[in-house]
Parts: C-alpha cells; structure tokens; sequence
C-alpha cells in the first residue's frame, strides 16, 4: 500500500464530503439515532452490548443502497419500450 496515494485518496474524499453536507449529517446522526431506537428496543443492557454494533452496520449498510437514494436503478419501464 503505497502512503502517498493513500493520502492523496484520504484528502479528495474528504474534500468532497466538505462539499456533501448531507452525507456528513447522515453519518453523524443517523448512528446516533438507530443507537438510540435499538437500545429502546433490546430492554437488557447486555443484550444491547452484544447485538448493537453489528446492527448498526447493517442498518447503515441497507439505508446507503435504498432504491429512494438510487432512483436510476428502480425497476421503471423505458419510454417507447413496448
């Protein structure tokens, strides 16, 4: 892995998520607030502790490829497609 082409990848992703509030806001409030559902829904601290991190993943991992984020690859029919 090269340090270089790291930094330069690290500095033009940050630089275009300067640039995306959405996805800063998404990322910082959406943890927070499936945080909060999920420990409302697991009453047990423990059970919390031990299932959270890997639902938060998932969570995260559903809501980025949604078809409303991606409306290009909903199933729609062409104009003219007979």
């Amino acid at each position: 892995m090269n340090p270089t082409m790291t930094a330069m990848t690290a500095r033009r992703i940050l630089t275009q998520l300067t640039h995306d509030r959405r996805t800063i806001a998404m990322l910082m409030g959406a943890a927070g607030v499936d945080g909060v559902r999920l420990r409302y829904v697991f009453n047990s601290k423990r059970a919390f502790a031990r299932l959270a991190p890997s639902l938060l993943g998932i969570f995260h991992r559903i809501s980025s490829w949604s078809p409303d984020r991606h409306p290009a690859r909903t199933h729609q029919r062409h104009p003219g497609a007979g």
